[in-house]
């Protein structure tokens, strides 16, 4: 069984008697989500509308252990008429969003896991420790003289991305020396070109 709580034991049901919410309007990480349930297991039980086996909170909890192959998942599972179910999916996105950092806080707790080598599963990387602690100090990230484009990848699935999250982490130990993502990503085609 997948690595759920000894305390959510009981809240376990099997995990395609749940569905992801058709008008569920947030998106997410899957893949930092996986990583997270990979190191810590399942520590809180999604919310689930008995009418419908929709999840009103937690769809990308469940998309991440659905990446993971679970076969079960923790849910509190709830009458809630579909009036209610709506009014807390929205809250539940919603008030996630009006949360704030208190950066030095931040800065000494991450400061603290990079130094530990403990940020797997945590949603961070030592890019991000970074961005934290440079935006406390008040510096600014290197400016480019290159021109700014942009582009955008659509994955297929949660391991795709989390494929390319390990890349990119891969990349930045292979060229420490270089400062951003595209600096080191055109270091290495450079190299393939080239060799």
């Amino acid at each position: 069984m997948a690595l759920i709580a000894d305390d959510l034991r009981g809240l376990v049901v099997p995990i395609e008697s749940v569905q992801l919410h058709p008008s569920n309007p947030r998106q997410g990480d899957v893949g930092a989500l996986s990583e997270s349930l990979k190191r810590f297991g399942q520590l809180r039980p999604i919310v689930v509308q008995r009418s419908t086996g929709y999840v009103v909170a937690g769809n990308h909890l469940l998309r991440a252990a659905r990446a993971l192959a679970w076969t079960h998942i923790a849910a509190h599972v709830l009458d809630l008429d579909d009036v209610e179910a709506a009014a807390y999916l929205v809250a539940d996105n919603r008030l996630a969003e009006l949360a704030w950092y208190d950066n030095k806080v931040l800065t000494s707790l991450l400061t603290e896991q990079a130094q530990s080598r403990n940020l797997t599963g945590t949603g961070y990387d030592g890019e991000d420790v970074d961005d934290v602690v440079l935006s406390v100090k008040g510096v600014p990230r290197p400016a480019m003289q290159t021109v700014n484009v942009s582009d955008t990848i659509v994955w297929d699935d949660a391991v795709q991305l989390q494929r390319w999250r390990a890349f990119g982490r891969w990349l930045k130990t292979r060229y420490e020396d270089l400062d951003t993502f595209p600096q080191r990503l055109d270091a290495l085609v450079r190299e393939a070109l080239d060799g």
